[in-house]
């Protein structure tokens, strides 16, 4: 939003007073009395979908901004937009639910002068490319998408006063003061889009970052978590593990100062893209990328000194962090509420973050350490990979630093059900860090170690940590290839005393013939399925042993993938046969 207009704290209506009536409407809806809704995850039930409904916070068809633009027109304040170009709210609350983040976006942005946000168009041009970039992403990549999509933006959706003097009617002042009361709630709502537009125009000295508003924007942006809506795309280039994440965190994103929409191919913007340059690899739609520069949570005491520190870069320029001192605390205050409903997650996916330093991970560690409800936590593909970063690390050892930070975050951590740490290179040091801190996450279902480097060592760590988790169900060790023989031994010492173990993955860890003997005398009753494949040190020597495991567990399917291991088609016979009979089954 950033605005130069005052901004000062609404008091809040009443529990008992009539409603304003919803736009377009003649009769007054009574108030809502509670809010049961968690105000930053829920469609329903919360202050926020209450002022969609009653249209006291309005959404403007992302049409009425291709139109103004087409006809070289700014856009105008609330008063001044035609009828046809708002959603009417009961419509926008079942858009929002069916579509959620696909449907609803939101701009935060630099007003451009006191008495209009945009009066040159700069913004304009910008947002309707943005607009036409995102209908093409919905287009192209989900495979159910919204017939429009709606936008929040401060000037278009609440009452505005024209001139020096108040211009609104009571009830157009009324629907202002409890929009402007919940404006904080769709920048850090999951099912909303939240684009940050950084850029100012060339004659406009104050930039985006010498704000105060525009620096609670972005930090609430920044605290959201990923849209499952968004993720749920259809996007299948030859590299699609490594986007594992990022369609989800576009409901954050941030464009740049440089970003110009003339040179831009609105529709290529939302279309995937061969690029010949990276190994012959398709790519997901350019848009995408303005999730990479999405910063680390903040907690409100780093909110605190990136105010002070904006402040007095703000002081140097000469120009003003608040246009209204008095909106400062007021700002820090509404920070910690909005900080305090960020935190109320169940679900943290924080994969691909490869660009973030140590610096980043210890802000989030810091911000994960306040999220103590958090049962799924995915850290997949974390470890900075840009051929670069071993320079901004400092040192080679990144799978280290990177545990050095997240590791002393985990034990706070009480809820916690699944823990992805997948595609980060740990390895063995790094894997004790881990080990200590996973001691203290008694209610772990899924862990997940695939694709790093763990050897026997390492695995020692583990095992010690893996005897506490009585609830674990899933043990992941996929593409550990310096496990070997030496850490299947380690972990067949612990492994029957995992009670409530379902899947086992030791394929592609260089297990040979007695680590595996020995794993699957021990593994126990619970256990559904075991996966060796890509073991070329497997023989059919450890047929028999896999055959009495089969009987001692006659729900257990064995996965091997033929040709991948050195034991023969005749030799699995027998353990196939009992497989091809459990697939049956399920």
């Amino acid at each position: 939003m950033g605005c130069t207009c005052t901004k000062q704290l609404p008091k809040e209506t009443a529990e008992t007073e009539i409603r304003p009536k919803l736009l377009g409407s003649e009769a007054p809806i009574p108030a809502i009395k509670e809010f049961p809704g968690k105000p930053y995850f829920d469609r329903s039930g919360t202050k926020f979908a209450d002022l969609l409904g009653r249209g006291c916070l309005a959404v403007v068809k992302a049409s009425y901004f291709e139109h103004c633009l087409a006809n070289g027109e700014p856009f105008q304040d609330r008063a001044s937009i035609p009828e046809e170009f708002f959603i009417d709210g009961q419509e926008v609350l079942r858009e929002w639910r069916a579509h959620g983040a696909k449907f609803l976006i939101i701009f935060s942005y630099s007003w451009l002068s006191q008495q209009h946000p945009d009066p040159n168009m700069y913004h304009l041009e910008r947002i309707v490319a943005l607009l036409k970039g995102f209908k093409a992403l919905l287009a192209n990549q989900y495979k159910v998408a919204p017939a429009e999509v709606g936008i929040i933006l401060d000037f278009c959706s609440l009452w505005q006063k024209r001139e020096m003097h108040e211009t609104r009617t009571e009830q157009q002042l009324s629907e202002f003061k409890e929009a402007l009361g919940e404006i904080n709630t769709p920048y850090g709502h999951r099912d909303v889009t939240a684009i940050k537009l950084t850029g100012v125009s060339p004659d406009v000295i104050r930039s985006y970052d010498d704000r105060g508003w525009t620096l609670f924007e972005s930090a609430v942006i920044d605290g959201k978590v990923a849209s499952p809506d968004l993720e749920d795309h259809t996007f299948v280039g030859n590299n699609r593990v490594e986007w594992e994440g990022k369609f989800g965190r576009c409901n954050a994103m941030t464009v740049p100062q440089d970003f110009d929409p003339s040179s831009v191919d609105c529709e290529e913007f939302g279309n995937d893209f061969f690029d010949q340059n990276d190994r012959g690899k398709w790519k997901p739609p350019r848009i995408v990328n303005f999730e990479a520069t999405k910063r680390p949570p903040m907690t409100p005491q780093r909110f605190e000194r990136a105010m002070k520190e904006r402040e007095a870069r703000a002081a140097e320029r000469g120009v003003p962090l608040f246009t209204n001192g008095r909106d400062q605390p007021f700002v820090l205050e509404k920070f910690q509420k909005a900080y305090a409903e960020l935190i109320q997650i169940e679900s943290l996916d924080l994969s691909s973050l490869t660009h973030w330093t140590p610096e980043d991970w210890e802000a989030c560690s810091e911000f994960i350490q306040s999220a103590r409800s958090v049962k799924e936590l995915c850290l997949q593909r974390c470890r900075p990979d840009d051929p670069n970063s071993a320079d901004v690390y400092g040192r080679s050892d990144l799978a280290q630093i990177f545990m050095d930070k997240i590791a002393p975050s985990l034990p706070v951590l009480s809820e916690l059900e699944v823990l992805d740490v997948g595609h980060n290179n740990i390895d063995d040091q790094a894997a004790i860090h881990l080990a200590e801190a996973l001691r203290h996450t008694r209610k772990l279902k899924t862990l997940n170690l695939a694709y790093n480097n763990i050897g026997p060592i390492g695995m020692e760590a583990l095992s010690k940590a893996l005897r506490s988790l009585k609830s674990l169900e899933v043990l992941n060790l996929f593409v550990n290839d310096g496990l070997g023989d030496d850490g299947v031994l380690t972990l067949a010492n612990v492994v029957s005393q995992m009670t409530s173990l379902r899947e086992l993955w030791v394929n592609e860890t260089n297990c040979g013939n007695e680590g595996l003997r020995q794993l699957a005398a021990a593994v126990p009753p619970t256990l559904e399925l075991l996966n060796i494949a890509n073991n070329m040190d497997l023989t059919d020597e450890v047929v028999p042993d896999l055959v009495e495991m089969q009987k001692r567990l006659p729900r257990c399917i064995c996965f091997n993938n033929m040709g991948r291991t050195n034991i023969t088609e005749e030799a699995w016979a027998p353990v196939d046969a009992v497989n091809q009979t459990l697939y049956k089954k399920d």
